[in-house]
């Protein structure tokens, strides 16, 4: 597909090791008042974070097992993202089955599970079902209890998911402004689709900065913008990461504007790094 303007690359500004192998998702949060980096991986059920420290990433983390966490369900699948709920809270995606979990952080304790439902809409499901292995890779929570799921390939589709009984007459914000209005546990079904338009080759991670999106993309190693334009959603210009920054996933940004990213590697060292700031025209 077509690409917008190309811009110079992202320099890797300090390199950290990992607190979980083959990282899938970051976001940052707030944790009893205090910026926290999380990070998710697809190897096992793990989630690991810690307070932002002053190079951008936590000095220590805190490693859960979610395997043992209360209320987990049995069909978690594999963590492709991991997204600011607000008050404490994170929202994970799992990839196959299709499966959202609102994790209560200080306790470790799953508050609600939501199914990704897109039996309903069949050119959707046509997409969706295409690939087990390449579904939800991109997270970010909507008013109204929506989200916003990115399809990582094949092609690239942003979806917009409900509860279902939902007002589909009235368009969700993205990113949610506060905390994410969970809605009853259940299921979650399409509001409003399309595909990504000019796409990369993929996306593998999105993240809230301000009020906009930013996307992330392994295969083409670039941040890119995200953007909703007339009811469909549009990725602008892009700059690439350094050519050492292989197999980009997990893409957060913190308050203080450091750029932080995950790469999915089986070892520890050097899987976390911090990048220039994107120099893109937000907006």
């Amino acid at each position: 597909e077509a690409e917008g303007p190309v811009m110079a690359r992202l320099a890797v500004t300090a390199v950290f090791d990992s607190p979980v192998r083959e990282a899938s998702g970051l976001c940052t949060f707030d944790l009893d008042g205090v910026e926290h980096l999380a990070v998710v991986g697809d190897k096992d059920l793990t989630l690991a974070h810690g307070p932002v420290g002053r190079a951008g990433v936590p000095d220590q983390w805190r490693v859960l097992n979610l395997d043992h966490c209360p209320g987990m369900p049995d069909d978690a699948g594999q963590f492709e993202a991991v997204a600011d709920a607000g008050s404490g809270r994170l929202l994970i995606l799992g990839e196959e089955p299709a499966v959202v979990i609102l994790l209560e952080v200080a306790t470790c304790r799953v508050a609600a599970v939501w199914h990704l439902d897109v039996s309903d809409d069949e050119e959707l499901r046509k997409l969706w079902n295409r690939d087990p292995n390449s579904r939800g890779e991109g997270l970010i929570p909507g008013s109204g209890g929506r989200l916003l799921v990115i399809k990582e390939k094949d092609p690239v589709v942003a979806v917009e998911f409900a509860p279902s009984a939902a007002d589909t007459l009235e368009a969700g914000t993205f990113p949610v402004a506060g905390s994410w209005q969970a809605p009853e546990p259940g299921r979650l079904v399409p509001d409003h689709w399309s595909a990504l338009e000019p796409a990369p080759a993929d996306i593998s991670d999105c993240t809230p900065v301000g009020d906009r999106l930013l996307a992330l993309s392994d295969q083409d190693a670039c941040i890119a913008e995200l953007t909703r334009n007339d009811g469909r959603w549009v990725v602008g210009e892009r700059q690439r990461l350094a050519k050492s920054v292989r197999k980009p996933e997990g893409l957060a940004v913190t308050r203080q504007g450091v750029t932080v990213v995950a790469m999915d590697r089986r070892e520890l060292s050097g899987a976390l790094v911090t990048v220039d700031r994107p120099d893109l025209p937000m907006g």
